[in-house]
């Protein structure tokens, strides 16, 4: 019964400690973030519209672009505007990235996917100088 009763109270030592470094780590960017502390924006509110073209050889309608619009100007100079195109399990399935060229910017879709499939527009607009594994 001794060795159980260490036993578990290293194991909720260790819980503790780990759980409390989990708890002390300060997320402070303004382009990325992680846990429950807000990013700096610079645009809360932006509109998307996409832009299909006929695919003759496959006989459907496909988005080619989106179509971001209302970006604060002033705020998002020199930033990137992403967009990701989702189906219905939220699952990706076109994307493409454009520099801020005014307050709307037309961001080409790299895959082009099947209009009928697009269920989501998923938009972020970041730093201009940022890195990021997907956009």
């Amino acid at each position: 019964m001794k060795r159980f009763l260490i036993a578990g109270l290293a194991g909720a030592s260790v819980f503790g400690a780990v759980f409390g470094f989990a708890a002390a780590i300060d997320v402070s960017s303004d382009n990325f973030g992680s846990g429950d502390q807000a990013v700096a924006t610079c645009d809360a509110e932006v509109n998307a519209s996409y832009t299909t073209s006929y695919n003759a050889t496959d006989a459907v309608y496909e988005v080619t672009a989106v179509k971001v619009e209302g970006i604060d100007t002033l705020a998002c100079a020199g930033h990137t505007v992403g967009v990701t195109l989702s189906n219905d399990s939220d699952a990706n399935i076109g994307d493409g990235a454009a520099t801020v060229s005014g307050a709307t910017t037309s961001v080409a879709i790299d895959e082009t996917p099947d209009a009928e499939s697009v269920t989501g527009v998923h938009v972020v607009i970041r730093d201009g100088n940022s890195t990021s594994a997907e956009d």
